[in-house]
């Protein structure tokens, strides 16, 4: 139990690393509310989103997907501490909205991270069976 908070906890805080990096990196490259800043801010999310869910499925492998909305909630906790946070300037409804797009991502790279550790065991154990 304690291992499954320990990746949540991991997953949600270099989730915020990466945000934080990109994001620094987007607001020293564009001047901030400029559309290409919110669409690069909006880039950034679907990244981290992505790379949390990889994160949670690799490291888990069982039911990384749902380990993984817990990190990605986390991970929102950890922006509001942090102040890492850079509104967009939309209306609530369409915000809603692009939550799909978010989970859609998230469940994707739970899953691929559960793959890719599958493939690793199975590659690990055909190692140590032909040694």
């Amino acid at each position: 139990m304690f291992h499954r908070l320990r990746i949540v906890t991991e997953a949600a805080f270099y989730s915020l690393l990466i945000f934080r990096l990109l994001s620094n990196f987007l607001v020293s490259m564009f001047i901030p509310k400029n559309v290409f800043f919110y669409a690069g801010i909006l880039l950034t999310h679907y990244t981290t989103v992505l790379f949390c869910g990889f994160w949670t499925g690799f490291y888990i492998k069982v039911d990384g997907w749902l380990y993984s909305m817990a990190a990605f909630g986390l991970f929102y906790v950890f922006r509001q501490i942090f102040n890492v946070y850079y509104p967009l300037p939309l209306s609530t409804s369409i915000k809603i909205l692009m939550l799909v797009p978010l989970l859609a991502l998230l469940l994707i790279g739970a899953t691929y991270g559960e793959i890719a550790a599958e493939k690793r065991s199975e590659k690990n154990f055909t190692k140590k069976k032909t040694s």
